[in-house]
């Protein structure tokens, strides 16, 4: 079996996995290696109590350099990195963690500095933030990353019971209420819903990055993470899924209630199960970069695969101000109209 390295074998430069030829090219000479790209069928196993993720040691350190964030891939055998291979500063920190091997991988499609573009396009269709925004430095720190997440397919179903509340006013103007006794049980199927499975980026911002397309997973080589990171498992699947099946419950009881035919609901209840229950664990790419407006930092996500973004921006106090007025000038206008036509 062939011997992996990160080393270029014409000048002993740093290989990284290159977007665009989705081969390894040398950062230094740009020389470029092929290797083989295998399809991951994307097939979800059985969750039960004692499933685990695969747990293997990796075969290489990992440096990040503190002062331009590149992320430098070293096999131990090949001994200590010294100096950052991109700007030369010697400012490293080096990572050392326990892989886990997920089921799949989707390899980045999105360059660096196309993502750096999305970014700004993003900003300049922010409509209330401030104008400054869009004279941003245009050399931000953004760094590449596989984003380890939970892919789960499962079946809800929901006993819920409660009273419905419809309040009418009478023909003397009292307000009378009548209540009525419901319950019932709904049945959903849900399929490739996405959980984070570390701390680099929040379930909430994953699932505003558009969907990844699972028809294109790999099945993963340690080569894809060459210039690139890997984000450490933080949220193990049995832990993930008690918080997943939590949050879920809520949410569709929530749902649920808010869909009742009343003019509000007491004594709700409901109680969910969750079934038929399958999952993948998978590498996701994404681009996260940060920036900062009057001494706040605000962080934003791009899609490695598709170029999605979303984060958050400051407001622009005047610009909100200024839709207030506006809004306020045409109610007052309407209403003045309705005034005179009813004259």
């Amino acid at each position: 079996m062939k011997e992996k390295t990160n080393k270029c074998k014409n000048c002993g430069g740093d290989m990284s996995f290159d977007v665009e030829s989705q081969n390894l090219k040398c950062t230094h000479c740009g020389g470029t290696v092929s290797f083989d790209i295998i399809r991951a069928p994307f097939i979800k196993k059985e969750y039960r109590q004692d499933s685990v993720i695969s747990k293997e040691i990796t075969e290489h350190t990992e440096y990040i350099c503190l002062t331009c964030m590149r992320r430098s891939v070293v096999k131990r055998s090949e001994g200590i990195l010294e100096r950052c291979p991109s700007c030369g500063d010697a400012n490293l920190k080096k990572v050392l963690k326990v892989d886990y091997r997920p089921d799949g991988i989707i390899p980045f499609k999105i360059s660096h500095q196309d993502a750096l573009s999305r970014f700004f396009e993003w900003i300049k269709k922010r409509k209330l933030s401030p104008n400054m925004l869009k004279r941003l430095d245009r050399t931000q720190k953004m760094v590449g990353m596989y984003i380890p997440a939970y892919y789960y397919d499962f079946v809800a179903t929901s006993t819920y019971s409660g009273v419905g509340v419809r309040s009418r006013r009478d023909k003397d103007g009292h307000i009378r209420q009548t209540r009525h006794r419901f319950s019932d049980t709904e049945r959903e199927e849900y399929t490739n819903h996405i959980e984070s499975a570390g701390q680099e980026v929040p379930t909430s911002s994953l699932a505003k990055l558009g969907s990844f397309d699972t028809t294109k997973l790999c099945v993963y080589s340690s080569e894809y993470l060459y210039g690139w990171a890997g984000a450490e498992v933080t949220s193990f699947l049995q832990d993930n899924y008690k918080n997943m099946t939590g949050y879920m419950s809520q949410y569709i009881a929530s749902k649920i209630r808010f869909s009742q035919p009343y003019d509000y609901v007491e004594n709700f209840n409901c109680v969910t199960l969750f079934s038929s229950v399958r999952y993948n664990y998978v590498y996701l790419p994404i681009y996260k970069g940060t920036y900062k407006y009057r001494d706040k930092t605000y962080t934003y996500y791009i899609n490695g695969e598709n170029g999605t973004v979303t984060g958050k921006s400051p407001k622009s106090f005047w610009k909100i101000f200024g839709v207030a007025i506006a809004l306020a000038i045409g109610i007052a206008g309407v209403a003045l109209l309705l005034y005179l036509l009813s004259r």
